[in-house]
């Protein structure tokens, strides 16, 4: 099945989404207020996986009305500051909800926040993994 999912670095992330004017005019038409349900399915939290490795997070979202899309957003340590900045975020729009990173060539800790958003919430899971 093909999907349309983008990955980008960070500094790429206004054309990652489809145009905000359009996204407020929608979400006005709807009047949910139920947040949707995310569920993270892989990798467990606490994972360890190798250095320079590609992983895959899996998340499964459900809406009473729509999932709009389902976002994931990594933050991998900056070897220049002792905090964890954002390098990379990936959208993905259709089911099943999934998105593909490399791990660093260092031992790290990598937080991934997944997220799921339908026309008026936006339910958040952080995810926790090793890098060694």
């Amino acid at each position: 099945m093909n999907k349309l999912l983008f990955v980008l670095p960070m500094m790429f992330l206004g054309c990652s989404k489809p145009d905000p004017q359009m996204v407020y005019i929608e979400k006005r038409r709807h009047h949910d207020n139920i947040y949707p349900t995310l569920v993270v399915t892989s990798p467990a939290n606490g994972t360890c996986i190798p250095m320079n490795t590609p992983f895959t997070v899996k998340a499964d979202a459900t809406d009473n009305v729509k999932i709009l899309d389902v976002g994931f957003i990594v933050n991998y340590p900056n070897p220049y500051s002792p905090y964890l900045i954002p390098s990379q975020q990936a959208f993905d729009y259709e089911f099943p909800y999934e998105a593909t990173f490399v791990t660093p060539n260092q031992p790290c800790n990598i937080v991934i926040i997944v997220f799921a958003e339908d026309y008026n919430q936006q339910t958040q899971r952080n995810l926790y993994l090793k890098c060694q």
